[in-house]
This record gives structure tokens, sequence and C-alpha cells, in this order.
């Protein structure tokens, strides 16, 4: 599997198979100099989805407390490989029974406090603590049967299930919490001054306005560039160019209409963090099959795919934003085929299949969406009119829409079609979140596709999880359960300060923000 990228070289191969373990050589400590410079970054998520700085409120959405005032066990790489960071190794076995994690011993919490396996122990079981409300909280209940310390710097859990993606969760949501600390101040008391180890320490905030970080000195991963780093929450896009144009802000994410006059401006500069998510429609009519729709015949269901003109809405409608999609992967997952045979824009031949199907003279239907998507939405909805599919445009607030997703209750072209944001690369993840009948946002499946993705969940190495995905992405392809569209990418606008970023690829939010370096 993809842990035995990061493993210690010389390692022999055989091994390395028959153990599934990673050990990894430590990152020195960084000899860089005192961190220098302020960074503003501004966001247009609208609140921190938690409380104060405790990730162990974290409700999924914004979460880069998690990977700055604390760290996890593992630490991303850009290239989304797992290198160490509390944990110095770890070994799954072949089973999955369970996964040993080998603390490193010389790591004080940022108020003196010891690293210890205790610390895991706790933190875990604190995110498992269902009155806090941690978005993975019922995962976690449900894949960890038990936390077991061996020793002072050596943790096992045990697990009941093959768990693929443990350390992209660990990573990004599950940064380590202090026992001691945090049994002395309180819930409440944590979340106002929060205690970790990562390379940035909490300074001030207020909730769901901003939040203001220190470089922390010498420490044991990485030491910050920046001396200072502060996260605002400013909805409004133009609002957020005006902070960029006006300097009171380094960095901002730019709404896709915003990209051009960031483009244009010498003093400012653009950066993409590319394949974050894959958007396309459920062919929603599909879940009922004893009732009539011209979806159920494959033809218009290709018909309407190839009546999309994706290449001239990414550039035009998203600025570039998007590109449109190859594949039923990103580009960055194991299993993508950059030469899979992709959709391209042929109303002739989308008139052609129409007519065959019996349906020259066209048909109504419905494209339910959410009020960001809106442009595009109707910009895809012209192109189905002129092959004679007539949508009309619902949209809907995301709580109501996801209500009638669960619900089934959708007819027509239903939103999101494929969703993924993969830090670990792997097909499974997402495969099984959006391709596995009974889960939030799956509206429909096959046993096929099923299979493949349980495949991918099961598999051992690299080469088998990239096969059973490739599978998987055949086997969607092959059904037309859905339209495909593009893959997205999320842009950022910054000034000419930022001289070099190097965030996760994929990841949609800004990320390893200690890597962030900055000049006159």
């Amino acid at each position: 599997m993809r842990l035995a990228k990061s493993v210690i070289h010389g390692i022999a191969t055989g091994l390395l198979l028959l153990t599934l373990s990673c050990i990894v050589l430590l990152p020195p400590i960084s000899s860089i100099g005192a961190p220098s410079g302020e960074v503003t970054s501004v966001s247009g998520t609208q609140t921190f989805h938690m409380k104060g700085g405790d990730p162990a409120t974290g409700d999924g959405g914004f979460s880069l407390v998690a990977s700055t005032v604390f760290d996890s066990l593992v630490s991303p790489t850009v290239e989304q490989n797992y290198a160490p960071s509390l944990a110095k190794s770890w070994k799954i076995s072949p089973d999955w029974k369970y996964i040993d994690f080998s603390l490193r011993d010389d790591v004080k919490f940022q108020n003196g406090d010891p690293f210890t396996a205790e610390d895991v122990k706790f933190s875990l079981e604190t995110y498992m603590r269902r009155e806090l409300r941690f978005w993975l909280q019922r995962l976690y209940s449900k894949n960890i049967k038990q936390i077991e310390i061996k020793n002072p710097y050596q943790v096992r859990l045990h697990l009941t299930e093959p768990w693929p993606w443990i350390l992209t969760n660990f990573w990004y949501h599950t940064g380590m919490l202090p026992k001691k600390y945090r049994e002395t101040v309180g819930d409440a008391g944590f979340a106002d001054k929060p205690v970790g180890t990562g390379p940035f320490n909490w300074m001030e905030y207020k909730q769901d306005v901003y939040f203001k970080l220190g470089a922390v000195q010498h420490h044991f991963r990485k030491t910050p560039e920046i001396k200072t780093l502060t996260v605002r929450f400013v909805p409004e896009a133009s609002t957020r160019l005006a902070m960029l144009k006006a300097g009171e802000a380094d960095i901002v994410e730019l709404a896709p209409p915003l990209i051009p006059p960031v483009k244009s401006d010498p003093n400012l500069k653009l950066f993409f963090i590319k394949h974050t998510q894959g958007l396309g429609l459920w062919f929603c009519d599909l879940v009922f099959p004893n009732e009539p729709s011209p979806f159920l015949d494959i033809r218009v269901r290709e018909a309407a795919s190839l009546a999309v003109d994706r290449a001239t809405i990414c550039e035009k409608i998203l600025f570039g934003g998007a590109e449109p999609m190859k594949d039923y992967l990103a580009p960055i997952t194991l299993g993508y085929n950059p030469n899979a045979p992709a959709d391209s824009y042929h109303p002739e031949k989308a008139k052609a299949l129409m007519a065959a199907a019996g349906y020259a003279k066209g048909f109504e239907t419905t494209i339910h969406a959410l009020p960001p998507g809106q442009a595009w939405v109707e910009a895809v909805a012209s192109n189905l009119m002129e092959v004679g599919i007539r949508p009309k445009i619902e949209i809907y607030e995301l709580g109501a829409l996801l209500e009638k997703f669960k619900a089934k209750n959708l007819r027509g072209l239903g939103f999101p079609g494929i969703v993924y944001w993969n830090p670990d690369r792997h097909p499974g993840k997402d495969g099984s979140n959006f391709w596995t009948r009974g889960q939030t946002w799956c509206y429909n499946s096959t046993p096929e596709i099923e299979a493949a993705v349980q495949k991918s969940i099961q598999a051992a190495s690299d080469e088998e999880i990239a096969k059973y995905g490739r599978m998987m992405a055949d086997q969607i392809r092959a059904s037309r359960l859905m339209l495909p569209l593009w893959s997205t990418h999320v842009v950022f606008g910054l000034t000419r300060k930022i001289k070099e970023w190097q965030p996760v690829q994929g990841v949609p939010m800004g990320t390893r923000y200690e890597y962030l370096k900055v000049g006159n």
C-alpha cells in the first residue's frame, strides 16, 4: 500500500509487503534563523468550524488549526506522501487488525509538558466523546476497538476493519492534545487557550472572525519561516480582493470571476491548488427503473454528456479555475488514467443519439443545484437545450438539497455527481463515500462499482490499489450513472511579498504555512 513509499531506504521490499510497515527517517530540526515577517491569509469560510482553537469540536469544515497549533502522528509532503511527525514510525498488521505507532521521546507541548503515549490515548478518546460533536466521532468510535499503551512511547490501535486513509484522517483533523493541561483547564478553557506541539502557537482570536498564531522557535519538525500568521474569515469575495489590493492581506481565496483582475495586476499573482474537487450531476431517475424517464436509455445519458461544452465553460464561466474531467478519478489519485476516453463537446452526435432513442423532439427535466454553482448550471442547461433536453433549474440551500438527496426525492439531474478531496490518493476513500449505496453522498451505484471500491480498500499495495481504482472508474463510466463535468481548483491571490509556498496537492484549504517564505 502507499504507506510503503516513506520507508527507510534499504529495508527489504519483501519484508515491507509482508508487514505493511512504514519506518521512516526523521527530518532534522530546522536550523534556519529566527522567523521574521507577518502574513495575513483571508479565507472565504465564514466560521472557525470549531469552538475557539479546539480541534476536537471540529465539524468538518475549516481545520487549519489542527495542523498548525497541533501536530499529528504524521505529516504530509507536498506530493501527498506521509512523513513522521509525533510518530517516528508505524507498522500495520497484514490483516489490518492493528497499527503500531512508535513515538518520539523528545517532544514537549507548548506549555512544557512532555508528549507521551498517554496523550495519544487521551486525544483519541477525546475526539470520540459524543458531546463534543467532532465530525469524525462516529468513524473513530466504529473503527477503533481499543487503544493500548505498550510503553510510554508506543501505542497500538486495535481496529475493527481496514482503514486505508487513517493517516489522512489523523493528519488533517486530529491534532494530539495534552492530557494534563486539558484536564486542568477543562474543555472551555482549552478552546480559549489551546496548547499543542505544532509549529505555531495560539496568540489571540475572535470567534468566527480571525485567529492569530506565532512561530514556535526550534520546532522539532519545521520552524516556521514567518513570525506570525493571521487567518481572517471574510465571506464576500469582492471584499477579500479589495483587501489583497490594499495590502491588508497577503493571501486570499478567489472566486472564479475575480481571477482576471488578479491576473492582470502586476503587483499580484495567482496560485493554484489543483484538482481539489470533481463535479458532475447524478442522473437521479435511474434510482427508479420502473418509472418512465428518458434518462433510463443510456443513449440519452450519452447525449447529455456530449452536449456540454466543458472547455468553454471552464474558460469563460470558471475563468480557468477548473478543467474538463478526463477521468472519474483525480489526476493525483492512484489508478488515474490520463488517456481515459473523456466525452468531448459534440452536439450533432448528441442530437443523433437523442433521435435514435426516440426523443428527436426533446423532453423537459430538472436540474437541482446549489447557489454557488448557479452560473455554471445555467451554462450547462443552455448546452442541454441545444440538443433538446430542456431543464428547469431548481436552486436549494445546502440543507434542503441534502435532505432531498438523502431521501432520494430528486428527479432529473442532481448535484453532486462526484466529489473527491483525497489527500492520500486512495481511490477507495471517496469511492466509499460517493459510490457505496447507503452513504450520505451516494445517490446511486451498481454492485460492480461497489465491489471494485471494496477491493481497493482491501488492497495491500499501490499496484493493487491502482488496479481496483481503475476498475471502479471504468465501471462508473460504463454505467453512465452521472454526467461528468470538470475538475476544480482552489485559486488564491497573492501579493508579491509571498515568495514561496508548498501546500499539499489536492487539499482545498491552504496548508503547510510553516514552509511559507516571504520577502520584500
